[in-house]
């Protein structure tokens, strides 16, 4: 049986597509139930999954062309590269297989636009989220610097003061702009493409343009919650969440379809020649054939994919951590998650000491440094005490154990200690509480 290029890109990219979102849609069901995770398409945004499908429709659209040797060689490496139980080598691999694409295929036919689309898929869901694991530092500083501007206070860190100073707002990875920004990259090539625009430096304008809007609003939110912190739950919630993210998507799609269609050619919108007629579709034994590879490749990723979810919860056990607090004479008084610090707070005599969980990557030095102003401060990571975090020793492990869970390996926890003691406290006992989860 014979299979076209149309035919082989587009059972790879479904393919790929589906065991790259597999660790989302695991997550999203585990964390929020089948019904809630259904309800927000799995954490997945509706400009993802429109952009995928209208990719695949590109790939699959125009007369079939005869598949090379070389594609079919791609397409190995491809679905080797699917089997592997690591999620983002799929992304990798689409990466690769639209490059593949663009570099054959003529310019402006539909597999030439199906290509640029693709490629742009995996920015959101892979390239962004790379970026934001090797600079999340900056990436989060920049978002506060911009929210301190707007509140009007000082920024230490990723930390922004309440305008009131009653204590501050951290900007966590889920607020950064940086997702929401490749997201308005995605629907502008999204949009580009289908209307077959030539790109121009108008064009770049129009796409930052989008990318200011929703950064705005992204920062808009978190300033709000900056200056009125007695409306953290509404603003934060799922309230202010379902409105800030309606806000993102009507202003990234309306400027996008605005700045493309604006001083659009009149010949533009038709069919490139010779690239016009009906669509195709996978024939019945290349769709059997695609089903069998999803089963193969998805079954013991999605395996991996939910126990690493559930054992990579935090690790600090507040239950263990009081017991060694009270052995040494002191009075828990309640653990919370303040600030999104899982946290256990005790107290002996003037002494007070808090012991959190931080962030392997660092997203809470900034307000731990807060809550540690005037206080000691100490750090416990794999049985050993440091003044400070130590981010490159943390880093390391939590990237080397998420790829031991990955490839089916069971991951070892070691939680990274957080504690502040007030400068009455002596004794603390941290070498009591580093030999918890060494």
């Amino acid at each position: 049986m014979d299979v076209s290029r149309n035919e082989l890109f587009a059972g790879l990219v479904l393919v790929g597509f589906v065991n790259g979102i597999s660790a989302r849609v695991v997550h999203s069901v585990v964390e929020n139930g089948i019904a809630a995770a259904l309800l927000s398409t799995f954490e997945i945004s509706v400009i993802v999954w429109s952009a995928c499908a209208v990719g695949i429709s590109f790939v699959l659209r125009g007369p079939a062309q005869p598949a090379a040797r070389f594609d079919f060689i791609l397409a190995g490496v491809a679905l080797s590269a699917f089997l592997v139980p690591v999620a983002p080598l799929s992304w990798l691999a689409l990466s690769g297989l639209a490059v593949h694409i663009l570099r054959t295929s003529p310019r402006s036919s539909f597999l030439h636009r199906g290509g640029w689309i693709l490629l742009a898929v995996t920015v959101p869901m892979f390239w962004s989220r790379l970026l934001f694991s090797l600079a999340s530092g900056p990436i989060l500083e920049g978002d506060a610097t911009l929210v301190g501007w707007l509140v009007g206070t000082p920024r230490i860190g990723n930390a922004v003061q309440f305008a009131d100073g009653s204590g501050f707002v951290w900007i966590a990875p889920g607020c950064s702009s940086l997702a929401n920004l490749s997201l308005a990259i995605l629907c502008w090539v999204t949009c580009a493409k289908v209307f077959d625009r030539a790109g121009s430096l108008r064009d770049a304008g129009w796409c930052l343009l989008a990318c200011a809007a929703v950064a705005s609003i992204n920062v808009t939110r978190i300033s709000l919650i900056g200056l009125y912190p007695e409306h953290y739950e509404l603003i934060h919630g799922p309230v202010g969440a379902t409105i800030a993210s309606w806000a993102i998507l009507g202003a990234t799609v309306g400027i996008c379809l605005f700045g493309v269609r604006r001083g659009l050619p009149g010949h533009a919108t038709q069919d490139p020649p010779g690239d016009s007629g009906p669509g195709m579709t996978l024939r019945p034994a290349l769709s059997g054939l695609a089903v069998l590879v999803l089963a193969v490749s998805l079954s013991l990723k999605l395996l991996i994919t939910a126990e690493d979810v559930l054992t990579s919860k935090s690790s600090l056990n507040p239950s263990e951590t009081a017991a060694v607090l009270e052995r040494d004479g002191y009075e828990v008084t309640g653990s919370n998650t303040d600030n999104d610090l899982i946290s256990v707070r005790a107290v002996a005599g003037r002494c007070s000491i808090m012991v959190a969980e931080a962030a392997p990557l660092g997203w809470h030095r900034s307000i731990i440094a807060q809550l540690a102003a005037g206080h000691q401060l100490f750090y416990i990571f794999g049985g050993r005490i440091y003044p400070e975090q130590p981010l490159v020793l943390t880093s390391l492990h939590h990237y080397w154990n998420r790829l031991r869970r990955y490839v089916g390996l069971t991951g070892v926890n070691r939680p990274v200690l957080a504690v502040v003691a007030s400068p009455a406290c002596e004794n603390v006992p941290l070498q009591q509480l580093a030999e918890l989860r060494r």
